[in-house]
């Protein structure tokens, strides 16, 4: 397909991928069970799960569909995008709800991935240290002040950094040069008191 906007001197090839018609195509139905399979491994997720996370990672790819542009990336790609980042999502869930923690480092914030996850809970003793670690997460975060609190609710929610800075009225300055180091600076005090 060419570009009819430029001059034939000019001209540039744009992919254009198969627009699939069925949102769930096979090959997208068993990289959705992979996932799912992989989940059971974490988080404290077991056997009995595993419908219920295909079904919420379907409903993802599903509500995502009208989103997909055929000139960007084939649709299997795009649906490996939208399935990682509704895992991510449930993983966000369930630290927020307190049901499971990660090895979360606060300083590892950027604009695509806003929170590193590195969640393994697989036995009863690290599901205890993981709850006491999302004890110790919350109470740092209830004694931010309010604007703070709501940037670290929205970080633990998956929001993209772009819309976390507008929706608090920041420009990129003021919140990387002194929001975020004021909220890091708190996590850092906090995490040295309880190693004391």
């Amino acid at each position: 397909m060419f570009n009819e906007n430029v001059r034939p001197s000019e001209t540039v090839t744009v992919t254009v991928y198969p627009h699939p018609v069925n949102p769930i195509p096979e090959i997208v139905s068993a990289h959705i069970q992979s996932v799912a399979t992989d989940m059971l491994h974490h988080s404290g997720f077991g056997k009995c799960d595993f419908e219920d996370l295909c079904q919420e990672l379907t409903l993802a790819v599903i509500k995502a569909f009208d989103r997909y542009d055929n000139t960007k990336a084939s649709y299997y790609t795009y649906t490996q995008v939208i399935v990682g980042h509704a895992r991510n999502i449930i993983y966000r869930k369930r630290i927020r709800r307190g049901l499971d923690v990660s090895n979360t480092n606060i300083d590892s914030i950027s604009d695509d991935d806003p929170l590193m996850l590195d969640v393994n809970a697989v036995s009863p003793e690290v599901e205890l240290e993981n709850k006491e670690k999302a004890a110790i997460i919350r109470g740092i975060v209830n004694g931010l002040n309010p604007l703070q609190q709501k940037i670290c609710n929205m970080i633990m929610d998956d929001v993209p950094m772009r819309k976390i800075i507008s929706s608090c009225r920041l420009t990129p300055s003021q919140f990387y040069h002194r929001v975020w180091p004021e909220i890091q600076q708190a996590f850092k005090k906090s995490l040295k008191k309880g190693q004391k």
